[in-house]
C-alpha cells in the first residue's frame, strides 16, 4: 500500500474496493463470522437489531450510545470503524490518518462505503451488527431497503430534528417504523429512548 500520497479521488473506485476486500479478506471473513455469532446471541435473548436513521447531526450516535447504555446493550459503534481498513487500503495511508481525516473527504467515504456494499446490499449493516446491536447511519435507498427486507433489521427508528436536509440520506422518516423527536432538550430525548427502549427490551429493564 501506497503510505505516502493519499489518493482521494474516485477515479477506479470499483476496482479499489474489490482490492480492498480481496487484500483484507481475513477481516471480511472475521467480520462475518462475528455477525452470525452476535445474531445467535440476539435471537437468544429475543432482541431486536435497530436501524437508526436520520439526517446528519439529528442525534443518531447519541440515541445508539444512550439505548445501549441504558439497556446492557453491546456498546454502539460507528459504521466508518468497521469499513476502516478497507476504506484506508483504498485510501493508501494508515489507518488512523484515514480515520482522522474522514470529515474532510465526507463524499470520498459515502462513495468508498458504496463500492464496498455494491455486490452485496448488507454487507456494512452486518458488520455493525456484528459488533453491537444496531447499524447507525444507513444512507443509501436500496442498502435499506436490503436491510429490512433481509430482516438484517428488525426496526426503523428515525430521529427527527431540525438541521439541514442532508443529500446522501436517501429516504426519509415516512419510510422508517418509529419516529423520535429530539428538538428540544436532551434531557426530553432521552425521556422518549427510554420509553421506546422499554417495550423494545422488556427483559432488560
Amino acid at each position: 500500500m501506497n503510505t505516502m500520497t493519499p489518493n482521494y479521488s474516485t477515479e477506479g473506485l470499483a476496482e479499489r474496493a474489490k482490492a480492498a476486500l480481496a487484500h483484507h479478506h481475513s477481516y471480511v471473513a472475521e467480520m462475518e463470522v462475528r455477525y452470525e455469532a452476535r445474531k445467535i446471541v440476539r435471537s437468544a435473548l429475543r432482541r431486536p437489531a435497530l436501524a437508526i436513521l436520520g439526517m446528519g447531526r439529528a442525534g443518531k450516535d447519541t440515541a445508539g450510545e444512550f439505548l445501549s447504555e441504558k439497556f446492557n446493550l453491546a456498546p454502539a459503534k460507528s459504521s466508518s470503524l468497521n469499513a476502516l481498513p478497507l476504506v484506508a487500503h483504498m485510501i493508501g495511508i494508515e489507518a488512523g490518518k484515514a480515520y482522522a481525516e474522514r470529515h474532510e473527504h465526507r463524499e470520498f467515504w459515502i462513495e468508498a462505503c458504496n463500492q464496498l456494499r455494491a455486490d452485496d446490499l448488507t454487507r456494512l449493516a452486518r458488520w455493525c451488527l456484528g459488533v453491537c446491536d444496531m447499524a447507525i447511519g444507513l444512507r443509501g435507498k436500496e442498502e435499506f431497503a436490503a436491510v429490512m427486507k433481509e430482516g438484517v433489521c428488525h426496526l426503523s427508528v428515525w430521529v427527527e430534528r431540525d438541521v439541514p436536509k442532508d443529500p446522501t440520506v436517501e429516504f426519509a422518516r415516512e419510510d422508517c417504523d418509529v419516529v423520535v423527536e429530539n428538538h428540544t432538550s436532551l434531557e426530553r430525548f432521552h425521556e422518549r429512548l427510554t420509553r421506546l427502549g422499554r417495550v423494545i427490551y422488556p427483559a432488560t429493564v
